[in-house]
């Protein structure tokens, strides 16, 4: 363990780090000048038992109704190989993919996934030059495992789709079942689905860095798939999601100053011995 490692550990107590995912990732961006904020997430202290421990009002949570529903949505959008998402697809992005090759890599290590036993799964990603370069390549791929740097350390992720041309240009696809009103989506809920979508952006760009192939074979489009109006049946519609992978990629940056934050902190939290709970001092004042 680092001397960083062991710095952040005595802010965050016996209690362990809580592991970053997309959501997370984007809530960076809530609050972009609180360094307390930027020590909690990088400890990986736990925010809701903190809140909890406080008397402070804690975020409302989708109901169980709500999260049944957006499952159902995304097999509805996700079954028989994809079928249902390809015509979509082809339309947003202007795509013609005269075969499609589907495969899902699912795994118990969800953004949604908040088991003690969420693990990555042993399947990431395929190799991208060796993906196109085959006769049939796997043109949508379901729940891929991608890992992105935070704070030195690796954050698995995983996105609902990623499709790709057979040029090699990778496209990041969100299912939300959110509905899209004549066209509109709520801009709250979908500027929060494209930050998301911003840290699989990153996590892709990093995966294909360490090949030496250029951001750009990564698009800053985001394809978001929801329930037309008041049905159920899905819809897609490309956005830009440029200002949420600068926004997303500038506070990253933020956490490399981790040393700096600290060296804030007063120096009797981190005597031998004292292990501070999280809930009650977290960060410098």
């Amino acid at each position: 363990m680092s001397s960083l490692d062991a710095r952040l550990g005595v802010l965050r107590g016996t209690a362990p780090p809580i592991p970053h995912n997309a959501r997370t990732l984007a809530a960076l961006t809530a609050n972009p000048s609180c360094d307390r904020r930027s020590l909690l997430d990088a400890a990986g202290i736990d925010k809701d038992a903190l809140a909890a421990h406080l008397d402070l009002p804690r975020p409302l949570r989708k109901s169980q109704l709500a999260l049944d529903y957006g499952l159902a949505f995304e097999r509805q959008v996700t079954a028989q190989g994809g079928a249902p998402l390809v015509p979509l697809l082809r339309q947003a992005l202007g795509l013609s993919v005269p075969e499609v090759t589907y495969e899902d890599v699912n795994s118990v290590g969800s953004d949604d996934d908040k088991s003690s036993a969420a693990a990555p799964h042993p399947h990431p990603l395929p190799h991208p030059q060796s993906s196109t370069r085959q006769v049939g390549p796997r043109t949508l791929l379901d729940h891929p495992v991608l890992r992105l740097t935070v704070a030195g350390h690796q954050a698995s992720l995983e996105p609902d789709v990623i499709a790709f041309q057979r040029e090699g240009v990778f496209y990041v696809v969100e299912i939300k079942s959110f509905p899209v009103i004549h066209g509109q989506p709520d801009p709250i809920k979908a500027t929060a689905a494209l930050t998301q979508a911003a840290a699989y952006v990153l996590a892709l760009r990093e995966l294909l860095a360490e090949d030496g192939l250029p951001p750009d074979r990564v698009s800053d489009t985001v394809v978001l798939v929801n329930p037309r109006n008041f049905t159920r049946h899905p819809t897609a519609t490309p956005f830009s999601a440029h200002k949420q992978i600068k926004n997303l990629s500038r506070h990253l940056g933020r956490l490399r100053r981790l040393p700096e934050l600290l060296d804030k902190v007063p120096r009797h939290h981190f005597r031998p011995g004292a292990r501070p709970r999280p809930e009650t001092d977290p960060a410098p004042r």
